[in-house]
């Protein structure tokens, strides 16, 4: 893409397109022992989204994938913080 178009124009300017939003439909919330997450609560994860132009999280807290019945409960109090911007998608096993 060598060309100037106004995506391209805009991206190099300022990193990210304000007229064509990102939706993330795979992320991750919360303290994960197997991995260094800089990220782990709602405020500071849409920090990073709106740095990087991201309109729209869906995300599974970590704690929900080692243990649903209670490990859920992260992701409601996120999206009651944030509705407009977080998704959950509850972990059931």
């Amino acid at each position: 893409m060598r060309e100037s178009s106004p995506l391209r124009d805009s991206f190099y300017a300022l990193g990210k397109v304000e007229d064509c939003p990102v939706y993330d439909l795979h992320g991750h919330m919360g303290p994960y022992y197997g991995a260094r997450m800089n990220v782990t609560n709602a405020a500071d994860v849409i920090k990073v989204m709106d740095r990087a132009g991201v309109k729209t999280l869906v995300f599974c807290p970590h704690a929900s994938l080692l243990s649903p019945d209670t490990g859920n409960a992260p992701s409601i109090k996120a999206v009651r913080e944030f509705p407009d911007r977080l998704s959950p998608l509850p972990t059931i096993f």
